[in-house]
């Protein structure tokens, strides 16, 4: 979980950085988004290309190049480890699918079996409260990638 947390952070800070140099005065949140809202779509989709560019500054993909199997078993390894910190604080939930299925599942496209499995989407959540969920999350950060993990 701290190497997830560390990574995660250090994307944040990089891009807060670079979208800040790009003139853009929003806050990077938790899961990579901003906080702000945007005046209208124009200003959106200004947004995203500076965006784009600073992934592309840090190195990573934004040009929606399909996932490797490998990738898709650090995704699946990474919200194991999010599961397991998250049962540690007292929460039941169901079984994941095998790293086998999920694999499969993601390779295939079918985004309505294991492979859109996430810990955060069971049913254990589906009615926190917002200010117990910015505390999971603090405690046991939710896997995110801004493109292909390397």
């Amino acid at each position: 979980m701290a190497e997830q947390a560390q990574l995660q952070d250090e994307y944040r800070a990089n891009m807060q950085s670079c979208v800040e140099a790009a003139g853009w005065s929003v806050t990077i949140t938790h899961e990579g988004g901003v906080v702000e809202p945007f005046n209208g779509q124009t200003e959106m989709d200004r947004y995203a290309i500076d965006r784009d560019a600073c992934r592309e500054s840090l190195g990573l993909h934004t040009d929606g190049a399909a996932l490797t199997a490998d990738q898709y078993e650090l995704i699946y390894g990474r919200q194991v480890q999010t599961r397991e910190c998250l049962v540690a604080q007292g929460y039941t939930m169901a079984t994941p699918p095998s790293k086998e299925a999920y694999v499969e599942a993601a390779l295939t496209g079918d985004s309505n079996s294991t492979a859109a499995w996430s810990p955060y989407l069971d049913s254990a959540f589906e009615k926190l409260a917002e200010s117990e969920y910015n505390r999971l999350q603090e405690e046991c950060p939710e896997p995110w990638w801004p493109s292909a993990p390397s």
